[in-house]
């Protein structure tokens, strides 16, 4: 592979667009959030309810259609 991207679990490097990846970057932007959230300092978290301000309840949406076709396809071609 020409370029260093993996959706998000490391800063990518690339500098031109790379057909294996480069769509993938955008994909990965809800990735890139919540580890913003998670990284969040104690002092901005609480796992009280009572003390909470707002419930943030992630949903990895793109996430989640690209594992489904991921399986897909896996299941769709290896039954043949």
């Amino acid at each position: 592979r020409s370029s260093n991207c993996d959706f998000g679990r490391s800063e990518c490097a690339e500098k031109r667009w790379h057909p294996d990846f480069s769509v993938e970057r955008a994909n990965a932007a809800e990735v890139l959030l919540l580890r913003k959230f998670l990284a969040l300092p104690d002092a901005y978290r609480t796992e009280d309810p009572d003390q909470a301000d707002m419930f943030i309840v992630p949903y990895l949406g793109m996430a989640d259609c690209l594992l489904d076709a991921y399986l897909f396809a896996e299941t769709r071609f290896s039954l043949g």
